[in-house]
């Protein structure tokens, strides 16, 4: 567990906004020390790099490189058993889990996420969210101990074994979990949801969303980095 928050406190550190966030309070740590010149430089790398990532070419320019590898397939395979709902952000995530059971009624969905800050697992919650939008509860298995992506591909490696099943995560995050579940010998099929990139508008500067956005794919790079260091992918 300690191993797991520490990961996950590098990568926050590591986010654009936090991080050129720190450089503005640095540089103005060296203004009230009336360091000017270093007040200038902090300041003016602060600037920039909000403005970069909060800049509409930069945040799909960023998403494209990992929205534009998996498409939603144009055909359902019926007799594929489970699809795999991965934990995270719901919202984005679950409409691809609805459209395929609501195409193959006899499909059966596993969430995904242990408890985090939340009283129960992020699985019971999924699961429950699931079952007020029309799914039976029959028709969902709850896998509440994985904390990563790494842990839900060994988990579905025990109920699924080689056997194809439908992998459903936000776009974004598809090309970090298709190479994680592919290492460990599995067979998903992509199943993108939540596409963030939109049309690209040059003259939209310092814009809230694409902000967000830029954050969203900056982790999914450096997840990927990591994941290569580790042997994960």
């Amino acid at each position: 567990m300690m191993g797991f928050m520490l990961k996950k406190l590098l990568a926050a550190l590591l986010m654009p906004l936090p991080f050129f966030v720190a450089v503005g309070l640095l540089g103005l740590w060296f203004l009230y020390r009336n360091s000017i010149p270093k007040a200038k430089i902090f300041l003016t790398l602060s600037f920039v790099g909000i403005l970069f990532f909060s800049y509409n070419p930069v945040a799909n320019g960023l998403l494209d490189g990992l929205e534009s590898q998996y498409q939603p397939p144009q055909e359902i395979n019926n007799s594929i058993k489970y699809a795999l709902l991965l934990g995270g952000d719901f919202d984005l995530r679950a409409y691809g889990g609805l459209k395929l059971y609501h195409q193959n009624p006899n499909l059966i969905i596993v969430t995904s996420g242990y408890e985090g800050k939340e009283e129960l697992p992020e699985a019971l919650i999924n699961r429950d969210k699931l079952i007020q939008l029309g799914i039976p509860k029959a028709h969902i298995i709850a896998h509440t101990k994985p904390k990563d992506t790494q842990e839900e591909a060994q988990a579905m490696q025990k109920l699924v074994g080689k056997t194809p099943f439908y992998l459903i995560t936000s776009a974004s995050h598809m090309p970090r979990a298709m190479r994680l579940f592919g290492k460990q010998g599995l067979h998903p099929i992509a199943i993108p949801s939540g596409f963030l990139q939109r049309k690209t508008v040059w003259l939209d500067f310092i814009n809230a969303s694409d902000a967000h956005k830029s954050q969203i794919a900056w982790h999914e790079y450096i997840g990927l980095l990591w994941s290569r260091l580790r042997g994960d992918i």
